[in-house]
């Protein structure tokens, strides 16, 4: 076990860092038990697990620039007012709680706003409160890849040892903060059994501007991963910034 200190944890929601203006986060995890009783002599009830209602609380000061979407505030707010539909679904967060590959990190597939609140006192900044549940999928305890770099060539990130190889796949994520100049990110997670001969694993896609991805993968993760990433066509140079995690079941 490792401690961590809460300093060192990062924010990105729906493809922004909103670390500048959140101060506390916290994830809550439930089940849904369903109680039950039957003749078998028991003295008590029994609770069946169902489905998974896991929850992100996020306290942050209240900033009203809206323009760059830089904000929690500004992310909230436009959380707020969408419907989600399967093609307009919530937004994606990724709290990692330190940037070296082999770092913990919480990662929600599709957050949706359950309430939001901004407070207002005489002798402090105005601040503001949300709690968010985790859409579909409950959060996943994931793993660094890559934390949040601006990449300006392609390349590949630090190989990742899980000390063994796995049969049940696993999901990758991606927080696509910038590309700048109109530069195209080919992001792609690959795998290996020596830490030396490495194959595709996952495609996370193609980025030209900010965005996430959610993308899973079926059969045998080999013992080392990596982040890999190629960029082109960017005027006058390439320049992208993104981080990526991955879970393996």
């Amino acid at each position: 076990m490792t401690i961590r200190h809460g300093k060192n944890v990062v924010v990105y929601f729906n493809g922004y860092d909103i670390g500048g203006d959140v101060n506390a986060i916290s994830g809550k995890s439930e089940n849904d038990l369903v109680t039950y009783a039957v003749f078998d002599g028991s003295n008590g009830y029994h609770h069946y697990p169902g489905l998974a209602k896991d929850e992100i609380g996020l306290e942050a000061l209240h900033n009203d620039d809206s323009v760059t979407y830089l904000t929690a505030t500004a992310q909230l707010e436009a959380l707020r007012q969408v419907t989600p539909t399967v093609l307009t679904p919530g937004y994606q967060a990724m709290v990692l709680y330190g940037q070296t590959a082999g770092d913990p990190a919480s990662v929600s597939k599709e957050c949706l706003l359950k309430s939001y609140t901004i407070k207002s006192v005489v002798t402090d900044v105005n601040r503001l409160s949300a709690m968010l549940v985790s859409n579909d999928m409950p959060f996943q305890d994931s793993k660094v890849l890559l934390g949040k770099a601006t990449k300006t060539t392609s390349g590949s990130g630090t190989a990742l040892d899980n000390l063994a190889s796995s049969s049940n796949g696993g999901v990758g994520y991606v927080q696509v903060l910038s590309c700048l100049y109109g530069t195209s990110a080919a992001l792609i997670i690959e795998h290996s059994t020596d830490n030396s001969n490495w194959g595709a694993l996952l495609t996370l896609g193609t980025f030209t501007t900010v965005g996430t991805a959610c993308v899973a993968c079926t059969g045998t993760v080999d013992e080392y991963i990596r982040a890999t990433w190629t960029l082109s066509a960017g005027s006058p140079s390439n320049s992208a910034t993104f981080a990526i995690t991955f879970k393996r079941y």
